[in-house]
């Protein structure tokens, strides 16, 4: 049973879905619109029928392939890039406060005194060969 219901739901839904019905709903739609204006407007119905004719099946021509535009050739940009000049040279005057100081170095938190003496061979990695 649920086979036959989900093939009969599946025949409605691609019977309802063509291009035609879309067509003849759209041009119902419009005659309705139009006829409702011309009343309103006109006072009187002229004759407004068009003979629509569609080629179901497009010829050969319509799969022609379509010619490529060529690619126009690098041009300059039209706006000119903005160019820095960096001048290396201290901004202001020297600052008097800024001279590294003369004398013995700063003891660096205590990371000297935790040094081991020797220690400066130790290396991460294998032993070297010898």
């Amino acid at each position: 049973m649920p086979k036959a219901f989900s093939i009969l739901i599946l025949a409605c839904l691609l019977a309802a879905c063509s291009p035609e019905d879309y067509r003849r709903s759209a041009d119902a739609q419009v005659d309705a619109i139009l006829r409702d204006r011309e009343k309103a407007t006109l006072d009187y119905r002229p004759q407004v029928d068009v003979a629509t004719t569609v080629n179901p099946t497009p010829g050969p021509r319509a799969y022609d392939p379509i010619p490529t535009t060529p690619l126009a050739p690098p041009t300059p940009s039209p706006i000119e890039p903005a160019v820095t000049i960096v001048n290396p040279a201290p901004l202001g005057p020297p600052n008097p406060g800024s001279t590294p100081a003369s004398g013995p170095t700063p003891d660096l938190y205590g990371m000297q005194t935790t040094a081991r003496p020797g220690g400066d061979n130790l290396s991460l990695g294998p032993p070297a060969p010898g």
